[in-house]
């Protein structure tokens, strides 16, 4: 059983658009009703797929770790005046 990781980029109607994590270089397509009202656009999740459905588990910590992240690099970019310095 091999998981992958994924961020859940849109809902769609009936389906959830993911990109694989973190390249975000690989698309996934699944049935909306896949997923409860709990999980949300910027999730990062594990998924598995066994037979011809998925399991799907959030990942909460690493979801909070991401969104603190960018929300670090938009206050930065507010503070430079939209300009990063390297």
């Amino acid at each position: 059983m091999k998981w992958s990781k994924y961020t859940i980029d849109q809902f769609d109607k009936e389906i959830a658009v993911l990109l694989k994590y973190p390249e975000e270089t690989e698309k996934l397509l699944l049935p909306r009703s896949q997923f409860n009202d709990t999980f949300q656009e910027g999730d990062i999740v594990h998924i598995c797929k066994q037979n011809e459905t998925y399991e799907i588990r959030q990942l909460k910590e690493e979801t909070q770790h991401q969104k603190e992240k960018i929300q670090n690099l938009i206050e930065e970019l507010k503070k430079n005046g939209g300009a990063r310095h390297l």
